[in-house]
């Protein structure tokens, strides 16, 4: 069988969802969810104040709060169960 691996952020997660809600709901800034990204918001914030905000994202209780990618679930544990050795990698 193969070894496969899965991107955390936006395959098995959408965490672009969180994202757009903890930068509108804690720091006052609603930004399109294409636009939660560092590209465009190092207009906003330095890269200090970005990764204290990716930390809550990731690293907090708020992490919880991320839904799966519709199918995402279903689909690596169908290729676990033919045996597929399954690694998440971000």
């Amino acid at each position: 069988m193969a070894n496969l691996g899965f991107d955390f952020d936006g395959v098995v997660v959408d965490a672009k969802s969180l994202e757009q809600k903890i930068l509108k709901e804690e720091y006052e800034y609603d930004v399109p969810i294409e636009n939660c990204r560092w590209e465009v918001l190092q207009d906003r914030f330095n890269r200090d104040d970005y990764n204290r905000f990716k930390f809550k994202v990731y690293g907090t209780d708020l992490g919880l709060q991320l839904n799966a990618v519709n199918g995402s679930i279903e689909y690596i544990k169908k290729l676990s169960d033919e045996g597929h050795n399954i690694k998440i990698v971000t």
